[in-house]
């Protein structure tokens, strides 16, 4: 019972590259996830503050006095209330992420939905932010702002005195064990070898547009588990050998194959 383990829709990965224009907003930044998580007994606990570089941190800016400026458009708003764009100021539930540490920085481009330009500050752009609950590595510090690794890349958001994180104990931070970058997947089936007779195998790709490059380390949600693949119509569940991380690897979590990595707990 713990932010982990309970997710947005917002927070679930494409399965393949063909769906990653289809990827959720939902619930949205307005969903105050740690007043949710206490009214479920599982409160984002700890004091305020940041470790060093190589640390974890979980995102906590509190919901009511973290006010994001952000953009809302008729597409947004299912209400019909808007006609035309309009910027608004209301509570959030993230902390915007930006590519060098300065307020007029360029929000981070995620590569699904802005492969070569900044990210923007609609409300249903969920590529520059990091949400309440979830944690990352600390990649760096400069004066008030922290920087963590996020979607393959270091990027930046404002952190005076740690307001907004609370330092993340016993969580284990998997990193590369080799020089080449890492395939990222939102899927984790068998090898087609796997499969037995009559079953036809799922098939799955890396999403080509993500990776985690040596030097980065990322946080793991879950101990790794074995591959599987269920068929409902028969009730089958076909479990592979090799064992995936999920890790939170941006807004959205991810996996990566377990003897790819080095994993420490920390």
């Amino acid at each position: 019972m713990d932010r982990q383990h309970i997710v947005g829709h917002d927070n679930v990965l494409a399965p393949a590259d063909r769906f990653t224009n289809d990827q959720h907003w939902d619930p949205g930044p307005s969903w105050d996830w740690e007043r949710f998580m206490s009214l479920v007994g599982a409160p984002l606990r700890g004091r305020h503050g940041v470790g060093p570089v190589g640390s974890a941190v979980t995102i906590a800016p509190g919901f009511t006095d973290n006010e994001q400026t952000m953009e809302l458009c008729p597409q947004d708003d299912g209400s019909g209330a808007t006609e035309e764009c309009s910027t608004v100021s209301r509570p959030a539930n993230f902390v915007p992420l930006r590519t060098e540490p300065r307020a007029d920085a360029p929000l981070f481009g995620e590569q699904s939905i802005h492969p070569n330009e900044p990210g923007t500050d609609r409300i249903s752009d969920w590529g520059a932010a990091a949400q309440a609950g979830q944690q990352f590595v600390v990649a760096d510090k400069k004066r008030d702002w922290t920087a963590i690794w996020y979607s393959g890349s270091k990027v930046w958001f404002h952190n005076p005195r740690g307001s907004v994180t609370i330092p993340a104990h016993g969580v284990t931070v998997v990193r590369p064990a080799g020089t080449e970058a890492l395939k990222v997947f939102g899927t984790s089936y068998p090898d087609a070898n796997e499969y037995p007779e009559g079953l036809s195998p799922s098939t799955q790709a890396p999403l080509s547009m993500y990776g985690v490059p040596a030097g980065q380390a990322y946080v793991a949600t879950a101990a790794p588990a074995l591959t599987d693949d269920f068929f409902p119509s028969s009730g089958k569940v076909v479990f592979g050998a090799k064992k995936m991380y999920t890790i939170q690897y941006s807004h959205k979590t991810a996996l990566i194959h377990a003897d790819e990595v080095n994993a420490r707990r920390r």
